[in-house]
C-alpha cells in the first residue's frame, strides 16, 4: 500500500501534468524558441513545430547552460521566449525579463508560467497577480491571461500569461 506522502507525491506531478498542458493549449511557439530555465528540456516535446534551445543554470545535457539574468545570445536572436516557473527562482527577476525581451525579435512571442500567491518555502520571489503581470507588462504586451489554482490553498496559483514584444 503507498504512503500519504506517496500517494501525495503522485497526484502532486499529475497536477502539474494538468497545468502543462494547459499552458501549452495557449503557448504558440514556433521558429528558434529559448527555453529559459529548462530543467531536463521536457517542454521540447510540447513545441514540435519549433527549433528548440534550452538554457539552465543546472547542466543536464541541454544546448547551454546559463542563467536567466545573463544569457549568451545576441540580441533578436529568437523568434518566442519561455520562461516556465522560472521567475520565481531567480535571484534577479527584473533583469531576467530584461534578458529575455533583450534576445528576443521585434513582434516575438513570450510565453511564462508564475507561481503567485504560493508559500512555498522554496521560491526566492513572491508574487501577486498584480506584481507579477505588472513586471511582464514592463518589457511585454500582454496579450492573454489565465489564472490556474493551485492544488492545496498553500500553493496559490499559477500565471498563464502569453505576450509579444513591441
Amino acid at each position: 500500500m503507498a504512503s500519504r506522502e506517496g500517494t501525495r507525491a503522485i497526484e502532486r506531478v499529475a497536477f502539474y501534468d494538468q497545468v502543462a498542458a494547459r499552458a501549452f493549449e495557449v503557448f504558440r511557439f514556433t521558429g528558434r524558441v529559448l527555453d529559459i530555465g529548462c530543467g531536463s528540456c521536457w517542454a521540447r516535446s510540447r513545441m514540435p513545430d519549433a527549433e528548440y534551445v534550452g538554457i539552465d543554470p543546472v547542466d543536464r545535457g541541454q544546448e547551454f547552460c546559463g542563467i536567466a539574468e545573463s544569457l549568451p545570445f545576441p540580441d533578436n536572436h529568437f523568434d518566442g521566449v519561455l520562461c516556465y516557473s522560472v521567475l520565481q527562482h531567480v535571484m534577479n527577476p527584473e533583469k531576467a525579463m530584461q534578458e529575455a525581451a533583450r534576445v528576443l525579435r521585434s513582434g516575438g512571442y513570450f510565453g511564462t508560467l508564475i507561481a503567485i500567491d504560493s508559500q512555498d518555502p522554496i521560491f526566492l520571489n513572491r508574487f501577486s497577480e498584480s506584481t507579477a503581470s505588472k513586471l511582464v507588462r514592463k518589457h511585454f504586451r500582454i496579450d492573454q491571461s489565465i489564472t490556474v489554482p493551485g492544488m492545496y490553498e498553500a500553493d496559490g496559483s499559477y500565471l498563464i500569461l502569453t505576450a509579444t514584444l513591441p
